[in-house]
Formats: C-alpha cells, sequence, structure tokens
C-alpha cells in the first residue's frame, strides 16, 4: 500500500515493486485502502504507473477508478453544503474557522480534489455563538446525533447536526481538543490568525495552525496516541502541509 501511494504521488517505487503488488491479495488491498481512507486516491498509481496494471485483477483497478471519481462528485457536494452552512452564518453575523477536511476544500494543499475523503465538517465557532448557531441550523431542517454521555463528557464539540440533503454532518466545536488536550491549541488564537477564503462568513486557520492541528488531531487524540493507530490519509496530509 506505501508503494501504491507513492506511485499515485508520481514517485519511484522501484522495479522489484510490480512482484511485490502482484503476490499481494487484491481483497487485503482494498481492506487496507479502505481503513486507511486512501481508497480515492490509489487509482492516480495505476494512471502514474500504467505499467502496474498488470501487477493485479484488470477489476481492482476499475474500483479504484470508480472510488476516486466518486469522491471527486462527493466533495463538491459537501463544499456546496458547507457554502451553505457559510450563508446561515453570515445571515447571523457569526463566522466559523473550519477545520481539517473542510479546510481542504476552501484551501486545497493536494495536489488533487479527489485526494482527500471527508467524513464529517468541523467548525470552530465563538462559544458565544455556539448556541445560536445550533439553533439556526436546526430551523434550517438539521437535527443532532446525540451522542453518550461518556463521550459528551469533556468533548470540543456539540452533538453532531445532520439533515437529509446534506452529504455528512456538520460538528461544530468550542475548542480545538478534549481533555488535557485543549490547552495545546488556543481557539481564540486560531481564530484570531485564521485566513479569509472565498466562502461567505468561512475562513480556515493560518498555515501553522493547520498543521499543528493536523499533528493534535492525527497523532496526539485519543485513542490514537493510545492504541498506536496511523492513517495514511493523516501521513500524506502532514506531509503535504510541511512541503
Amino acid at each position: 500500500m506505501l508503494g501504491l501511494v507513492r506511485a499515485a504521488w508520481g514517485r519511484p517505487v522501484g522495479t522489484a515493486f510490480a512482484d511485490d503488488l502482484c503476490s499481494s491479495d487484491p481483497n487485503e488491498i482494498v481492506r487496507i485502502a479502505t481503513f486507511n481512507y486512501v481508497h480515492v486516491v490509489v487509482a492516480s498509481a495505476f494512471d502514474r504507473a500504467p505499467d502496474l496494471t498488470g501487477s493485479v485483477p484488470g477489476d481492482l483497478v476499475v474500483y479504484f477508478r470508480e472510488m476516486q471519481a466518486a469522491n471527486l462528485q462527493r466533495n463538491r457536494a459537501i463544499f456546496d453544503q458547507l457554502r451553505s452552512v457559510g450563508a446561515v452564518f453570515a445571515a447571523e453575523g457569526m463566522q466559523g474557522v473550519v477545520l481539517k477536511g473542510g479546510a481542504e476544500l476552501l484551501d486545497p494543499i493536494f495536489p488533487d480534489p479527489a485526494f482527500r475523503f471527508l467524513g464529517d465538517l468541523d467548525i470552530l465557532v465563538p462559544e458565544a455563538d455556539i448556541d445560536q448557531a445550533v439553533a439556526r441550523l436546526r430551523g434550517d431542517g438539521a437535527h443532532p446525533i446525540e451522542i453518550s454521555e461518556i463521550d459528551r463528557r469533556h468533548h470540543q464539540n456539540v452533538d453532531p447536526l445532520v439533515r437529509p440533503d446534506w452529504p455528512v454532518p456538520v460538528e461544530l466545536h468550542r475548542n480545538l481538543g478534549q481533555g488535557e488536550l485543549r490547552s495545546l491549541l488556543a481557539a481564540d488564537a486560531d481564530a484570531g490568525t485564521a485566513c479569509p477564503t472565498a466562502a461567505a462568513a468561512l475562513v480556515v486557520p493560518s498555515a501553522p495552525y493547520r498543521l499543528a492541528r493536523a499533528v493534535q488531531h492525527s497523532q496526539l487524540q485519543p485513542p490514537r496516541y493510545r492504541d498506536g493507530l496511523l492513517s495514511l490519509r493523516d501521513t500524506i496530509e502532514l506531509e503535504m502541509m510541511q512541503s
């Protein structure tokens, strides 16, 4: 999988990689790619290194190309959702700092708009505006997904909001970490140094805060730190940010 990700980025993988790929289980390739949220990247490996297509079943290549195309369409729909949320904020005189994947949609660092898979939209909102933002979005048809009291305790965001026509939930954050991690990044400093975007009432963190937030979320946040989990998507994103 590391070789496929390298190939997708146009980097050399060595002459022995094709043999290694040929001896790999296609089902495991799909499983690992999907678990790591890079199933939307792998198709570019076969585009940039077409000789690799002979090392895997043809339907595997088709699968990854379909996943990439579908994610491009999905990201466009999420972008429209993000702009509609921004319009609500603008109407209420509020501003939100869009984090993580949403920031990628507004201020891309990935070379291909299909390369980033999003599970939700994370938006940092000033504490004084949280209740108003939730009420306004609920008035527009959104409703919360209730989470357990254990998960809610010390959590950095309110219950996720969903709407039938939204591709992903919206999570409004009141700070940038849970538990002890809250002291690592100050929400007000992040908001104060944020950069404007073309979307109304939505800004993105400055480059240092965006990188720091990625490190915090992907490397320090429980259970990732506790369980030693590594995400290839996060690894790619961190490299893109550092460069």
